[in-house]
């Protein structure tokens, strides 16, 4: 029976396999996925408190200090007697250490956010909306420089977020390391990060 049966050999085809079109659209970038990957291995402290304690504390609060300085450059807020009655939003440190296109650390950076999540929709603010161009504006300004031979050329204002003045009253908590009196809080008089 089985035994008896002819055994024919099973070979792998002369079909060339090709990889299917729809891979065409992804790149794998290994730089890119260690630099996202970082944020499981990078020691940045995750809160204020954590930098006491740390070797490269000193850096830490110079990027603190840096952003502090742009705060005030731009008269972000002032401060005014806490007012009474009124929700005051909180605020956090958020760090992270910048990298060049090597992967080598190249600035320790320090931002102030707020914790809009605490606002509330029509009583704290009324609407949101992100000063960020359309893309339909972008690739007409594309089509166009391609049109013509323009050459493009891409920079990055710093602090530009926070360029934009207020429309509602806004109070937020002294940031912690930088608290000048007691029962003292920002009035907003621009935007920062994290608000709604």
């Amino acid at each position: 029976p089985l035994d008896t049966m002819p055994v024919t050999e099973v070979g792998t085809g002369k079909r060339q396999k090709k990889k299917p079109l729809w891979m065409n659209d992804y790149d794998t970038s290994y730089f890119a996925l260690a630099l996202s990957a970082e944020c499981f291995v990078n020691d940045v402290p995750q809160s204020y408190d954590d930098i006491e304690d740390r070797d490269d504390k000193h850096l830490w609060k110079h990027a603190m200090n840096e952003e502090i300085k742009s705060l005030m450059d731009n008269e972000t807020w002032k401060l005014v007697e806490k007012p009474e009655n009124l929700k005051v939003v909180n605020n956090k440190w958020v760090f992270q250490i910048k990298h060049n296109g090597a992967g080598e650390q190249i600035k320790y950076k320090a931002r102030l956010v707020a914790k809009g999540y605490s606002q509330r929709k029509g009583f704290d603010y009324n609407e949101t909306y992100a000063p960020v161009a359309n893309i339909i504006t972008v690739r007409t300004l594309l089509a166009i420089s391609i049109h013509k031979n323009y050459f493009l050329f891409q920079l990055d204002v710093k602090t530009a977020f926070l360029n934009g003045f207020l429309d509602e009253e806004i109070y937020m908590e002294q940031p912690e390391g930088f608290i000048q009196g007691v029962n003292l809080v920002c009035k907003l008089n621009k935007s920062i990060y994290g608000l709604k």
